[in-house]
């Protein structure tokens, strides 16, 4: 189910695509979807492929603020609402992508129609949003845990299922940029640990050994 479209029928997803001007797009690997300081102009929903939201520091390091490749995932809908002019931040596609656009106009009132499914559609962007903050909130979570290691038991924490597996979608590399770390204290940290037997690493993915001992 694409959240943007909760409890509509197809037909009504057709009517309010038609009617919003929506147009699809596709963006070759490493090319920017849009780049800093560009002018918001649509929300985006992510068809196939794979993006990931970035920010640079004044020192050029790059720190990645998310990842996103699951088709009906919408990005770019918070700053269509700000009173700042241009994004703060910039989106890459990492593979080869497709994204819907839907011009931001359509969000902010209904046609002359007062169309039921654009009433829908605003409902479940509302909805989008509250979830986007709840997520962002946890991330701030993450960042603010202090130490590596407390900034890693807390993403631990959250990410991993009832068997303590985390699969994450993302390399070290991008695991390191999202923890605003380095990617050797990273692997340094994984690999300690490993020794202690909190944890045991998959190849991608990393298992919890010890929920007590990873929480102590």
């Amino acid at each position: 189910m694409i959240p943007l479209f909760k409890n509509m029928t197809e037909e009504e997803i057709h009517l309010a695509l038609s009617c919003s001007g929506a147009k699809e797009l596709s963006f070759k690997k490493n090319s920017y979807l849009f780049h800093e300081n560009d002018l918001p102009k649509y929300m985006y929903l992510l068809r196939e492929g794979e993006i990931q939201i970035c920010k640079d520091t004044p020192n050029g390091n790059r720190i990645i603020m998310n990842t996103f490749a699951e088709p009906g995932t919408t990005f770019g809908e918070v700053y269509l609402f700000l009173s700042q002019e241009a994004y703060d931040v910039y989106v890459v596609a990492t593979k080869d992508t497709k994204v819907l656009c839907i011009p931001k106009e359509f969000f902010f009132h209904t046609c002359h129609k007062s169309c039921g499914h654009h009433e829908k559609v605003i409902k479940n962007m509302l909805g989008i949003l509250s979830q986007k903050a709840y997520l962002l909130n946890k991330k701030i979570q993450i960042i603010s845990s202090g130490s590596l290691r407390n900034k890693l038991i807390q993403y631990f924490l959250q990410t991993c299922d009832d068997d303590g597996l985390i699969q994450s979608a993302m390399t070290r590399e991008e695991l390191a940029d999202f923890l605003s770390v380095t990617r050797p204290s990273l692997s340094r940290e994984l690999m300690k640990m490993k020794g202690e037997g909190i944890i045991s690493i998959e190849r991608k993915n990393i298992r919890i050994l010890d929920f007590d001992l990873l929480e102590s």
